[in-house]
């Protein structure tokens, strides 16, 4: 029952014209929809969920239409650090996504002091403001950025391996990181390890594969499971951190199930966005 609206032509045109490249893709994806040429797969390596609408550029989706009716995104706001509270509360519970061996026997036996820093980035995470706050941190030392350069750039601390970034802008943030969170800071280098290994599986990379598991249960095994045991003929669609349906009668109970489910697997609740 997928569609796309066909105002998703003039929207490329106006948009993306003069970008070849661009307009191909997105007019590629949206024909593929258009034609019933589906994509489902699970990749191997963080397990998440692989559609057309996950492999759509963000700004397409909002054609998409089911009966012709728009569809509504249920966004679990800064996702990756929200499911990183697990690691610092209950980090045995996630031994199971763990990529190598060293990787869970840290989980296994790591003691995480609940000091300030700590307290302070969960409630910043919970309350959905983390990218907000940097920003503003930022801000008091000249440097200015958007929200999205805000989220980019705390992406990149959150995953790159620990060594000091070549640009200089890049170490400027990284910096005010370690000195306003350094306790989650240090735990979290522990967990992306020092080796050099080529295996992304024991290197820097097994953190964000972790995250990504984390979030992949949570939303697919855990959420859309329970959406679909109590409201079978809900019309889902995953984006990796976000859930599409339409916006009926149903969604109300809907944001509830996603709000009980995230409680009792992540012990907060989230903070969500409709758009």
């Amino acid at each position: 029952q997928l569609t796309v609206d066909s105002n998703y032509l003039n929207y490329i045109e106006s948009n993306y014209s003069d970008n070849v490249d661009r307009y191909n893709s997105l007019l590629s994806s949206a024909t593929r929809i258009e034609n019933k040429d589906w994509t489902v797969k699970v990749d191997d390596t963080s397990y998440r969920l692989h559609t057309n609408v996950t492999n759509m550029k963000s700004d397409l989706r909002q054609f998409l239409r089911i009966k012709d009716t728009p569809l509504v995104n249920i966004d679990i706001k800064n996702s990756q650090p929200f499911c990183s509270i697990l690691l610092l509360t209950d980090p045995s519970k996630t031994i199971q996504f763990a990529t190598d061996t060293e990787l869970r026997e840290i989980l296994k036996t790591i003691q995480i002091d609940k000091s300030a820093d700590v307290l302070k980035y969960i409630d910043l995470v919970v309350s959905g403001t983390f990218y907000e706050h940097i920003m503003i941190e930022l801000e008091k030392d000249g440097i200015s950025l958007t929200r999205d350069q805000a989220k980019k750039e705390t992406l990149r601390w959150l995953f790159r391996h620990n060594t000091d970034p070549v640009s200089l802008l890049s170490r400027q943030i990284r910096n005010k990181f370690i000195s306003e969170f350094p306790t989650v800071h240090n735990y979290f280098s522990l967990l992306r390890g020092n080796n050099n290994t080529s295996d992304k599986y024991s290197n820097y990379c097994r953190f964000a594969i972790l995250l990504q598991r984390i979030e992949s249960y949570m939303v697919l095994e855990l959420i859309v499971k329970q959406i679909m045991k109590e409201y079978p003929k809900t019309a889902l669609l995953t984006i990796h951190d976000s859930i599409m349906t339409l916006y009926t009668t149903s969604l109300p109970p809907i944001l509830s199930i996603i709000n009980t489910t995230i409680l009792s697997f992540i012990g907060y609740k989230p903070t969500l966005s409709l758009n």
